[in-house]
C-alpha cells in the first residue's frame, strides 16, 4: 500500500446494529486502524447517534426486500427473472455510484455475495478495483451469476480457510482470493476475574455451566445439547444449558427440552447486549456450537474466540470454518457431525475435570490474544489489499 491514505466504499446489506457474524465482521474491517476512510452505505434504521460515534462514515438508504409492482414489472421486462443481488443492485447502483464520486473512493467492497452484483456495476462504471467477503452457506449452490461475481472480483476474503477453499472452487481466482479470520477484542473478552462471582450474578451459582451464544437457528446445534442433556444430568443434576441469543427456532427448542424433561436446565436468555457477554462466558464452564451441516455450514463461529478470549474452552462440531477458530485438544475439542453421545462425553469430561477446563482456557485465552488479535486481523487485512487491490496491476 502506498503511503498516499485512500478513500474505500462498502456496500453493506447486513451492518450494525443489526446482529450477526458479517455484522461484526464488516465492523471490524471498517473500523481497522490503517490509512483508509471507509463510507459504508447500508440499510435506514433508527440509528444516526450510533453512526455518528464511529470513525468510519455511514450512508442508509431504504433497502426493501419487494419493491413496489411498477418497480418489479419494469425489472422483470427489463432483466427477465431477476435475483435477490439484482433487486438490491436496483435500489443501490445510482447510490452507490453517487457516494463514492462524492468521496473519491479507491475501491469498492461488497459484505457478501447479494451485495455484489451492485458494487461491481459501481466500480466498472467508475473504474476502480472492487471485493467482496464470503462466508460459507451463500457458495454451497452456487449458480453461474454467483460464480462470475466471485470470477470477477478483485479480492475475495474469505473468513476461513474452508470458506476460502470453496470460493474457489465456485470460480474466485486463487491469486485474489485471501482469507481473513475475524477477531475478537481481547481486552474487552477477557478472563474472568472470579467465576464463581459471574456465577453468583446470572443467579447459577453452585451449577455446572454450558452456554451457546447464537442464532436460535437450526444450524447452530442447540438441539443437539439439548438431547445430551439426559445422559450429562445423569452425572450432574444441576447442571445448567444456557442460550443466549433469540430467532424462530425457540418454540422448537422449548418442545424438545420439554418433551425430554429436562427444561428445568435449559434457561432462554434471548438478546443479551455485547457490553453484558464478558459475563456470560466467565460463567460458564464450556461454550457449545455443535452446528449441523444439513444443507448449511458454518463459515467460522465468531463465539468460539469471543469464549477463547475469556478463557473458556469450546466444543464444536468437525466441520466447514470451526476447524480454523477450535485447535482440538488444545484450545476445545470438536465431535463428528450429529454425534450427541460424543458431545455428551466430551462436555462430561470438562465437567469432571477442572483443571482440564482453565489449562484448555488458557491456551484458547493465549490462541486469541495472538491468532485472533486486533493487530493480527489488520495485518492480514492491508496484506491481502496489498496483494489485490493495491498491487501494481490496478
Amino acid at each position: 500500500m502506498s503511503k498516499k491514505s485512500k478513500n474505500a466504499g462498502m456496500l453493506a446489506y447486513d451492518f450494525y446494529p443489526s446482529e450477526g457474524g458479517i455484522q461484526t465482521f464488516m465492523r471490524s474491517i471498517v473500523a481497522a486502524d490503517l490509512d483508509i476512510k471507509w463510507t459504508v452505505l447500508t440499510r435506514k434504521v433508527d440509528s444516526h447517534r450510533l453512526d455518528a460515534e464511529h470513525p468510519y462514515n455511514v450512508a442508509r438508504t431504504t433497502l426493501r426486500p419487494q419493491l413496489r409492482i411498477v418497480d418489479r414489472l419494469w425489472l422483470k421486462m427489463r432483466r427477465g427473472e431477476f435475483s435477490l443481488p439484482q433487486l438490491i443492485a436496483f435500489q443501490t447502483e445510482k447510490k452507490l455510484i453517487r457516494l463514492s464520486k462524492h468521496t473519491r473512493a479507491d475501491f469498492l467492497f461488497a459484505d457478501q455475495l447479494i451485495s455484489a452484483a451492485s458494487v461491481r456495476v459501481a466500480a466498472r462504471r467508475l473504474g476502480i478495483p472492487w471485493g467482496l467477503g464470503v462466508y460459507g452457506k451463500e457458495l454451497l449452490n452456487g449458480n453461474e451469476e454467483d460464480r462470475n461475481l466471485l470470477a470477477d472480483a478483485d479480492l475475495v476474503l474469505a473468513c476461513s480457510n474452508y470458506s476460502n477453499e470453496l470460493a474457489k472452487s465456485r470460480g474466485a481466482n486463487e491469486a485474489r482470493t485471501k482469507t481473513l479470520h475475524p477477531s475478537v477484542d481481547v481486552d474487552f473478552f477477557r478472563l474472568p476475574k472470579d467465576r464463581q462471582a459471574a456465577r453468583k450474578k446470572l443467579g447459577v451459582d453452585g451449577q455446572e455451566t454450558l452456554i451457546t451464544v447464537a442464532h436460535l437457528v437450526q444450524r447452530k446445534g442447540h438441539d443437539l445439547v439439548i438431547q445430551a442433556l439426559p445422559t450429562i444430568r445423569s452425572i450432574y443434576p444441576n447442571v445448567i444449558y444456557l442460550i443466549v441469543g433469540r430467532g424462530a427456532y425457540e418454540n422448537s427448542l422449548r418442545g424438545l427440552a420439554k418433551a425430554l424433561g429436562v427444561s428445568e436446565s435449559v434457561r432462554f436468555c434471548g438478546y443479551v447486549p455485547t457490553q453484558n457477554l464478558p459475563l456470560y462466558y466467565g460463567a460458564a464452564d464450556v461454550h457449545i456450537m455443535a452446528s449441523a451441516a444439513d444443507g448449511d455450514v458454518e463459515g467460522f463461529g465468531i463465539s468460539f474466540i469471543e469464549a477463547a478470549a475469556c478463557g473458556t474452552p469450546s466444543i464444536g462440531s468437525r466441520s466447514g470454518g470451526i476447524l480454523d477458530a477450535i485447535a482440538d485438544g488444545s484450545s476445545g475439542f470438536l465431535v463428528e457431525l450429529g454425534d450427541v453421545q460424543g458431545l455428551s462425553k466430551l462436555i462430561m469430561k470438562i465437567l469432571e475435570n477442572k483443571n482440564l477446563r482453565d489449562q484448555v482456557g488458557l491456551v484458547a485465552r493465549k490462541m486469541a490474544e495472538t491468532r485472533f488479535s486486533k493487530n493480527a486481523f489488520e495485518q492480514a487485512l492491508i496484506d491481502s489489499l496489498n496483494q489485490t487491490i493495491f498491487s501494481e496491476r490496478h
